[in-house]
């Protein structure tokens, strides 16, 4: 079944793994534009003990107060964090953008075991290379550029891959 969004609404934009919310920066302006209003909260992706409970903690309090007139959007890993957040308050739609979707009753891990064609066999065979060692607050960060435009931006135009490998 297909759903039109008709009326205003409010996107909440949960950024992936290794991306902040600078990676709506292009989009939000189409929405906004549009009459929608735009919550893309900054996940906190460098603390290593937070999970995606916390993640949805932080998207739920950025919605705090406003209707349930919220389309919840979740890109790559946040694909878990969106159905979390999803399933604590009413929202009109759930969508997942090139997103990991959760199965129900498997960790993240476990459903990558389960399905390990989940993600390109490139990207689960070169990212732990492309990734530097952990730096003192246990963040990494990614070394092989070539490997982040071509798995994450291989579709974006140079200034925009420049842009996103600069906030990475």
């Amino acid at each position: 079944m297909t759903s039109t969004l008709t009326g205003m609404a409010t996107f909440a934009l949960v950024h992936g793994a290794w991306h902040g919310a600078w990676c709506w920066e292009l989009l939000t302006p189409f929405l906004q534009q549009a009459g929608h209003d735009v919550v893309a909260p900054e996940l906190p992706n460098g603390d290593g003990s937070a999970d995606f409970d916390a993640y949805a903690d932080v998207v739920c309090a950025a919605l705090h107060g406003i209707d349930d007139d919220v389309v919840v959007v979740g890109h790559s890993l946040a694909g878990a964090t969106a159905a979390l957040v999803s399933a604590r308050r009413p929202t009109r739609h759930l969508v997942y953008l090139c997103a990991a979707v959760p199965e129900n009753g498997l960790s993240y891990v476990e459903q990558r075991q389960a399905q390990p064609d989940m993600v390109t066999p490139e990207f689960a065979n070169g990212w732990v290379q492309a990734l530097s060692e952990p730096d003192e607050q246990g963040r990494t960060v990614w070394v092989d550029f070539d490997f982040v435009r071509a798995t994450f931006y291989a579709d974006c135009d140079e200034a925009t891959t420049a842009a996103a490998i600069d906030h990475l």
